[in-house]
């Protein structure tokens, strides 16, 4: 509905930027997206994973924001790799 679209959006827009705490975060963090990702696209999404000193950093082909929905093999395999490695 237009009302929730509205409101998200000036939500979005009245967040404080936190990307300077990023370095911050000591535990293994995995960061995904889709390569063709245009809410949050991959060049920033990298940017955010180089932040996080324990970072994993993947990008699934051929998807966007919706990845976990549209390539639920390749993210569900990144998880698991994650995962196997801690």
């Amino acid at each position: 509905n237009p009302e929730g679209i509205a409101a998200s959006s000036r939500g979005m827009a009245a967040r404080p930027d936190v990307t300077g705490r990023l370095a911050s975060i000591d535990v293994p963090t995995l960061v995904i997206v889709g390569a063709e990702d245009a809410i949050s696209p991959a060049a920033e999404m990298r940017t955010i994973a180089d932040g996080i000193p324990a970072a994993q950093f993947v990008s699934v082909d051929g998807v966007g924001h919706m990845s976990p929905l549209e390539a639920p093999t390749a993210v569900n395999a990144a998880i698991d790799h994650f995962l196997a490695r801690h």
